[in-house]
């Protein structure tokens, strides 16, 4: 329900982000200016991290899932468990993942790509602006 509105702001993020930094590196450090963009920068990189670093660890667990199935004493229930376990413990070995947009998955690995991308544009932004 939510994957288009968390697409959208990862999307506005990376943006906001490389130009949040961008005015940091033009801003002289320590002034009004510097400190109130690395405030909203830490803000911006606070609210995409949450993403990945929650959705990564809902990954990393739901990994877990079907080995805690197998390593627990299902063979010591009775029969209708051990054949009801079978179904759940398949659809364990796909992880749950947190998407944006069923495009992008919320992991840490995207974070870094994320900022990775972020450090890209911003790396054009300089040379544009260097040339002025």
């Amino acid at each position: 329900m939510y994957t288009t509105i968390i697409f959208v702001q990862v999307a506005a993020s990376v943006i906001v982000i490389c130009s949040t930094t961008f005015e940091i590196v033009i801003f002289p450090i320590g002034s009004g200016e510097f400190i109130r963009a690395f405030t909203y920068l830490n803000s911006m990189l606070a609210q995409v991290a949450m993403y990945c670093w929650f959705g990564h660890n809902l990954k990393t667990l739901s990994e877990n899932v079907g080995t805690a199935c197998y390593m627990s004493t299902w063979y010591l229930t009775d029969k209708y468990f051990q054949r009801s376990i079978i179904p759940f413990m398949e659809r364990a070995k796909r992880p749950v993942v947190l998407t944006a947009a069923k495009l992008l998955p919320l992991t840490l690995n995207s974070l870094m790509m994320i900022l990775r991308s972020s450090y890209s544009f911003l790396a054009v932004l300089r040379h544009i602006y260097g040339d002025k």
